[in-house]
């Protein structure tokens, strides 16, 4: 069959290129300069091609190949390109027609919208029109499988090559693909799912840190005003850094006020008091501390447990 134009199209230009584009995103499907847009839905007859167009987005048709077995053809084009009808007319081969009619779900795409745009984007493509065969995986164009992209003319026999080497996988190695990407989608999912866990945890303990460190924090801005204490002791702690830090108490006070002390500074640290020698274990209760030592200044030595 010659090549030729089988919808008249105004010669190619920039400016009408993006006239047509902004009209797109303005107007939506209305009307261009008396011609139709919006041929997606109706891109077959319109071309009269051997084949039906997929009428949905990128993604229901990706579901629907998916739904019927069948690898998804996109051609992503622009009506002011004039490989676009060069390669039109190769679709209009009957061989490629009953290609494409019996093993493929087509879906024509206008690269002046959004979604067309877009996608070809998403390829980081030169040049058009564009083809992407593509084996659908999951429910969406990220989880699937591009195996052929194609830009520019494509003559009969290329494409066909294309599309029989596809149709030519045994039906085993199709099915292990399917059965590979399952196991590979339920192991994302799984590790997906640790991952969340993990973060989630995460945060619960960061949030019990935080509430912990504010609670101790707290409970020390509640001791006495050493100078507001008339029997008192003064004691100094040493760290197990060997650092010092002395600091008094009501002597008729509870051990667990040492405690309160000390643990602002060991947070988040487990640590046990001890004084004396041979050193006497200071428990975290209402022990009073002058029953602890009777003496006004004395030593007590933190450990870390």
């Amino acid at each position: 069959m010659d090549e030729q134009h089988l919808i008249i199209e105004e010669p190619f230009s920039i400016g009408s290129f993006f006239a047509k584009v902004i009209h797109r995103f303005k107007y939506g499907n209305t009307p261009f300069n008396g011609s139709v847009m919006n041929i997606q839905n109706s891109f077959s007859s319109s071309w009269g091609l051997g084949f039906d167009s997929h009428p949905g987005s990128i993604d229901e048709a990706i579901i629907d190949s998916k739904n019927l077995n069948r690898s998804l053809f996109v051609f992503v084009y622009c009506l002011e390109n004039p490989l676009t009808h060069k390669v039109i007319n190769v679709f209009l081969q009957q061989s490629v027609s009953d290609e494409i009619r019996q093993h493929f779900i087509f879906l024509p795409l206008d690269c002046t919208t959004v979604e067309g745009f877009n996608f070809a984007n998403s390829f980081e493509f030169h040049s058009l029109p564009m083809i992407a065969l593509i084996r659908p995986r999951g429910n969406t164009l990220s989880q699937s499988q591009v195996f052929v992209k194609h830009e520019g003319y494509i003559s009969e026999s290329v494409l066909l090559s294309f599309i029989r080497v596809e149709n030519r996988a045994p039906q085993t190695e199709v099915q292990q693909q399917d059965d590979e990407f399952s196991r590979a989608l339920v192991e994302e999912q799984e590790r997906q799912r640790r991952a969340e866990e993990e973060e989630e945890l995460e945060k619960k303990m960061k949030r019990r840190f935080e509430e912990e460190r504010d609670e101790v924090e707290k409970a020390f801005q509640m001791l006495p005003d050493p100078s507001e204490i008339s029997d008192r002791c003064t004691i100094k702690f040493q760290l197990p850094n060997n650092q010092n830090m002395t600091h008094s108490f009501p002597r008729d006070g509870q051990t667990k006020m040492l405690y309160t002390f000390i643990r602002k500074y060991m947070f988040p640290k487990q640590f046990q008091l001890s004084t004396g020698y041979p050193p006497k274990m200071i428990d975290d209760t209402d022990s009073i501390i002058k029953d602890v030592c009777k003496d006004k200044q004395f030593i007590i030595y933190v450990q870390e447990i």
